[in-house]
């Protein structure tokens, strides 16, 4: 009936980031920008819902980031729908495809920031939405995966945005570079392959029907450069060294309806 009192055990876990350090995160250290206009209804819900569970990621000081870890599970009741996607080659249907022009459009202001990237693969064949090895290609089940490490002194600021059929990331940070210092980078084709045509017969199609099913990939080996301007002085650095695959355009003949012999 009296006054009791407890003693609770505590642990204290101070924040990674302080308050004034986050006060100082106002400079744009990089940003990067493709188009998804023209995309599948379920190729740009894909896209959406990936860069929203990006968008307001902060990284520490010597904190890395993973993509896989943010975005996946690709699921259903992740918000992810079915759309086409690279396989082993191929292109299939998987949840969560699209997703790639999300890791790509994060890789080119991870690039321009000048951040340590500590994990990138380039897609098996080359992609529309980007240079050659400017991509860069994630999937759970094969183990690819976009990971970078904050490298400043500060916090970074990930702020990405979907409108108007774009991808927007922008990395914001302190900047302490030197003002005078530009950054570009470029893609580097050395060979190329012509795709072949294989013709397909198929007997549910109408006899002298000719449909074009694949457009084919051309096959790439390709460089990417980075190259730093400071006081008039240029320095190159090659970045990646990557090789696409081949893939074949594809037609179906129709032979229903057509003669013995034909």
């Amino acid at each position: 009936g009296g006054a009791a009192s407890a003693e609770l055990a505590t642990a204290v876990k101070e924040p990674s980031v302080s308050a004034d350090d986050l006060a100082k995160v106002k400079d744009v250290l990089g940003s990067g920008e493709t188009v998804y206009a023209g995309s599948t209804a379920n190729r740009s819900q894909n896209i959406v819902n990936g860069v929203a569970k990006v968008n307001g990621t902060l990284v520490a000081p010597g904190g890395q980031f993973s993509l896989i870890g943010t975005v996946t599970p690709f699921s259903e009741d992740n918000g992810y729908a079915p759309a086409p996607s690279y396989s082993s080659g191929s292109i299939v249907d998987t949840y969560g495809g699209g997703i790639c022009q999300v890791s790509t459009t994060l890789y080119m202001a991870v690039l321009q920031a000048e951040l340590q990237v500590d994990a990138r693969t380039n897609h098996s064949m080359l992609v529309g939405y980007v240079t050659p090895s400017m991509d860069a290609a994630i999937s759970e089940e094969g183990g690819k995966d976009l990971v970078f490490t904050n490298n400043t002194d500060y916090p970074i600021y990930i702020m990405g945005k979907t409108e108007d059929g774009k991808i927007d990331f922008t990395i914001y940070g302190v900047e302490s570079r030197d003002p005078d210092r530009k950054v570009t980078y470029e893609s580097k084709v050395i060979s190329q392959t012509q795709p072949n045509s294989v013709i397909s017969l198929d007997d549910t199609v109408d006899y002298g029907t000719v449909e074009q099913v694949a457009y084919g990939h051309m096959g790439t080996v390709s460089e990417l450069w980075k190259h730093v301007t400071v006081d008039g002085t240029t320095t190159d650095e090659l970045i990646n060294s990557d090789s696409y695959e081949t893939s074949p355009i594809m037609y179906v003949l129709g032979t229903k309806g057509a003669d013995a012999g034909e």
